[in-house]
């Protein structure tokens, strides 16, 4: 009875191990790079007079490829069923 309990626990943790390590994966792959404190989508919304904007996406450098690349990618399932 106890070794059943023991095997319980232990695949319970590794269950959990394995949730948290996703959960974790996931927040560094979908990470937003950052500038000055303000993330890509704050420099990309609205044009600065100064070119501030242009700047902040040069110092961002390729770390914004993803980030640019992903709207390109969704598809209109309108469009192409």
């Amino acid at each position: 009875m106890r070794e059943r309990v023991h095997i319980a626990l232990a695949v319970l943790l590794v269950m959990l191990a394995g949730v948290i390590g996703w959960q974790v994966l996931q927040a560094l792959r979908e990470r937003e790079p950052v500038y000055q404190g303000k993330r890509l989508s704050f420099w990309l919304e609205e044009p600065n007079a100064d070119d501030r904007d242009e700047q902040a996406i040069r110092q961002i450098d390729t770390n914004a490829l993803p980030f640019l690349i992903k709207p390109l990618r969704t598809h209109d399932k309108r469009l192409n069923p």
